[in-house]
């Protein structure tokens, strides 16, 4: 996806599934010892079948300059590996909550002792704000909630986001969205508050 970009391109990249936290390899970065990560279809706990942040901010530091470049994370990052997963048909205030529980493992990763700055630069962490924008689902310390809303399963966050990108998305800045998306959540009686972050916030989803 991001090979050849060049300014003036624009990018898109959504996901929509399990999210979790595991040990890191890196415990001088990470204050609570933990990395959060996204579970491909193969995932089994262990950390090399997860994609962490570190990868994507090594990744995503490669990005040019001019790239309009909108990451959507519609995932879990809970401590205890788990996402909750609610059935809700809106309108009818049934609602039935299951847990898909990932089994942690004691091992972990190896700590570090100590982390230099060349290494920390290697790992493409020197840079603190994403050169894009980042549309997550809930704060790092909340579950991502899925729903049957109008007949269909959708992730709450999916779905309200684009419902307000098709009321917004080429007259109000991405943080204002999100604003709104907060506000619909709410009102529906969803327990999970998305954030955003990274250089393009305040400006539009669409780039015209």
């Amino acid at each position: 996806m991001i090979d050849g970009a060049a300014a003036g391109d624009q990018i898109l990249f959504h996901y929509s599934g399990h999210g979790a936290q595991q040990d890191t390899g890196h415990p001088m970065i990470e204050k609570d010892g933990l990395d959060e990560i996204i579970c491909p279809y193969d995932f089994n706990d262990h950390p090399t079948t997860a994609i962490s942040d570190k990868e994507f901010a090594q990744r995503f530091a490669k990005i040019p300059q001019g790239v309009h470049f909108v990451w959507i994370s519609d995932s879990c990052h809970a401590a205890d590996l788990s996402r909750e997963v609610v059935w809700k048909e809106e309108g009818l205030g049934l609602e039935d909550k299951r847990y898909r529980q990932f089994k942690r493992t004691n091992n972990g990763l190896a700590r570090l002792a100590s982390l230099d700055a060349e290494l920390k630069e290697a790992l493409g962490l020197a840079t603190s704000l994403l050169n894009g924008a980042l549309l997550s689902g809930c704060a790092s310390h909340q579950l991502s909630a899925d729903a049957y809303i109008n007949n269909r399963f959708n992730g709450a966050f999916t779905h309200y986001l684009i419902k307000n990108l098709n009321l917004y998305g080429t007259s109000t800045t991405m943080k204002n969205i999100i604003k709104y998306v907060n506000i619909d959540l709410a009102k529906n009686g969803y327990d999970q508050n998305p954030q955003i972050e990274g250089a393009l916030a305040e400006q539009t989803f669409f780039k015209i």
